[in-house]
């Protein structure tokens, strides 16, 4: 079995990012900042966690989580410097501790590292290709022909089914490999349901045919693939009853202004209208904005 390095880890890591910041979280993720990736932390340990992932916060911060001291959290914001360096492309991760955190926020499965290392890349493996399952050094250097120059003219010989250059066993290992590869995508292709979209409506989205033609001039909004992060977002009403705020004093109510005013809706994202960016509610703006 292969055992993956750090780097393949770092990388692996890098990739979810990429994916993670055009998500739900891309609030925190699309420009991150310490501050940022401070609250995005403390948002994936307040609910319900695993125990590698408490472990992972515990050697980071060099104390145990506890949802009571959050202004206490608060003051640990230095300490996400370097992976907002690393999100950015700047610096590398120095300790493990810090990788491990970085996968949390990006929810990378394959978390810790010491998890990782035997069991690799599964989520990429199914959705990457051949290059991206097999790591860089995989093949000896002492196995890839650099030129076909290189060889006599006695040992090259018309096509068959091996591989030229290349030991009988290392070509089985690529003929495994790609059967391997193949049969996964044939499994997950004959699983998966069609493809759904969605469209929004008013105050909620909907579900549509992805072939669901427009009809009119354009007013109507676009047709999205579905996304399960997304669908349940609506438009609320508020006024002075309404909860906004949970029993740790969290917004659970997103605003969005608009040109005729502002829209609050029943979690984070974008406004399906104006494509801004959904912000957390402040008693600010609900005494500003909210009519008593």
């Amino acid at each position: 079995m292969y055992n993956y390095t750090i780097e393949d880890y770092k990388k692996a890591i890098k990739a979810k990012y990429e994916i993670e910041r055009q998500k739900v979280n891309f609030a925190y993720l699309e420009s991150p900042a310490q501050g940022k990736l401070r609250d995005l932390c403390w948002e994936k340990f307040v609910g319900e966690v695993h125990q590698d992932d408490l472990k992972v916060f515990s050697d980071f911060f060099g104390f145990q989580f506890d949802p009571a001291k959050k202004n206490f959290f608060k003051d640990q914001k230095d300490k996400f410097r370097p992976i907002v360096s690393f999100f950015k492309g700047r610096t590398d991760l120095a300790n493990i501790e810090a990788v491990d955190l970085a996968a949390v926020l990006v929810d990378f499965h394959n978390r810790p590292f010491n998890k990782y290392r035997t069991k690799g890349r599964s989520e990429e493996m199914v959705l990457g290709d051949l290059k991206e399952v097999m790591p860089d050094n995989y093949i000896r250097d002492t196995e890839k022909p650099k030129n076909l120059n290189e060889f006599p003219d006695q040992h090259i010989k018309p096509f068959t089914n091996t591989i030229v250059g290349k030991p009988k066993s290392t070509a089985l290992k690529y003929l495994g490999a790609v059967t391997v590869v193949c049969l996964i995508s044939l499994i997950i292709y004959l699983a998966l349901p069609e493809k759904q979209c969605m469209q929004w409506s008013n105050d909620h989205y909907e579900i549509v045919d992805c072939d669901l033609k427009i009809e009119g001039l354009g007013m109507a909004n676009k047709i999205e693939l579905l996304d399960k992060s997304l669908v349940t977002l609506k438009k609320v009403n508020v006024c002075d009853t309404t909860t906004c705020f949970d029993k740790n004093g969290q917004a659970i109510i997103w605003y969005g202004k608009t040109a005729n005013g502002i829209d609050f809706f029943n979690g984070h994202g974008r406004h399906p209208e104006s494509n801004s960016p959904l912000r957390p509610v402040t008693r600010y703006i609900l005494n500003k904005y909210v009519k008593k």
